[in-house]
Formats: structure tokens, C-alpha cells, sequence
């Protein structure tokens, strides 16, 4: 939506609602992660989404959200790249980037360590 107001407010109310309804929160996040890859969106719109899912509160039994998180991250990541290579310090990347970073600390250090079980 053009308008911010209504964005934020989207966002603040999804925020309400993952409070009063953890259990919706792979529902949730699954449909903004299909918002944010639909083709033709603005990049308001993809900034927006990335700082909702940014919110998301995660715990140890988040595991698989977690690790759904980061791929979804790694793929905005690739996305931004591929259509604003020279545009590091954008917005929406710096955001792609922090939920990386929050999320990540979730997924299980076995599966952080990749195949073989070795890191790096």
C-alpha cells in the first residue's frame, strides 16, 4: 500500500496477533514470505514485510520457522543483489540482513553446521 500509515498499521496489528495467537506464526510469516516474492512489488512494500517478519518473536521450539526465516532471508538477499547490485546500503538489505541475524541464533547447531557436521 502507498500510503505508511496503513502499512505500519498492518504491521503493528499482525504483531498484536502473533501476541495473543503464537501458534499462527508459521501461517503468518508463510503468507508474508508469499508477499514479499510476488512479482512487481514495491520496494516499500518488500521493506515493510521484511521488518514485520523482523519483529516475529522466536523461541527454542522455533526451530523450523527459524531456519524457514533464513532461507527466505538468504533468498531476498540474492533478489536484492541480482536487481541492485551496486545498491548496498539499502533499507530493505540492511533489514534482510539484521533478520538473518536474529534468526539465526534458532536454528540448531546441527544444522547450522551444514553436512558432515563441520562449520565453515
Amino acid at each position: 500500500d502507498p500510503d505508511k500509515k496503513v502499512a505500519s498499521m498492518v504491521s503493528h496489528l499482525l504483531c498484536k496477533l502473533l501476541l495473543a495467537h503464537p501458534a499462527m506464526k508459521s501461517v503468518v510469516v508463510a503468507e508474508v514470505q508469499r508477499l514479499v516474492f510476488r512479482p512487481n512489488i514495491s520496494e516499500r512494500a518488500k521493506h515493510y514485510a521484511v521488518t514485520f517478519l523482523n519483529q516475529v518473536m522466536l523461541t527454542k521450539r522455533d526451530q523450523e520457522l527459524a531456519r524457514n526465516l533464513v532461507s527466505a532471508y538468504l533468498g531476498l538477499f540474492r533478489q536484492q543483489l541480482k536487481t541492485k547490485p551496486k545498491d548496498l546500503e539499502n533499507r530493505t538489505l540492511t533489514a534482510i540482513l539484521n533478520g538473518v541475524h536474529r534468526a539465526l541464533p534458532y536454528v540448531s547447531s546441527s544444522e547450522e553446521a551444514g553436512p558432515g557436521g563441520a562449520k565453515g
